[in-house]
């Protein structure tokens, strides 16, 4: 999963943002693939800033990262959450079934699909734009509805 983030990340266009020390990627909730994100940590994938790994509860601590993993345990919040994020230039990411439905811009679905479900509406509205080449390899969701 740390490498799948770190490809995401590259092939997304960011809001304008002023420079930050670090790229902050926040784990909020639980979930069983989280400790693949300490992978994310790898020099050779590294990018040019420092990559710091943080666990947060709240939105306040969610709106100063660049992409928050939301876990599968934020469950019935997740709506909550999202709202709570519109607007703030953070990259929305989580496996919970249904995340791009919901409005979430990253969905990560299982590897014998595609393993991406892409929000393209939800990460427009937040200033993001996807590269052609990962909505090629993704799922849309928009509306609320999926399309294949």
């Amino acid at each position: 999963m740390a490498n799948l983030l770190l490809r995401i990340a590259r092939l997304v266009e960011w809001p304008n943002s002023p420079p930050q020390p670090a790229f902050v990627i926040s784990i909020a909730g639980s979930d069983p693939d989280e400790p693949g994100l300490r992978l994310f940590l790898s020099p050779e994938d590294a990018p040019t800033v420092p990559i710091e790994i943080r666990h947060v509860s709240s939105l306040s601590e969610m709106r100063r990262s660049r992409i928050v993993f939301l876990g599968r345990s934020l469950g019935s919040n997740m709506k909550t959450v999202l709202h709570g994020l519109e607007g703030s230039g953070v990259l929305t990411v989580s496996p919970l079934p249904g995340f791009g439905e919901m409005g979430g811009m990253v969905e990560l679905s299982q590897p014998e699909a595609r393993p991406l479900i892409l929000n393209a509406d939800a990460a427009r509205r937040g200033g993001f734009h996807f590269h052609v080449s990962l909505l090629g390899v993704a799922r849309l969701a928009r509306s609320g509805i999926a399309s294949h």
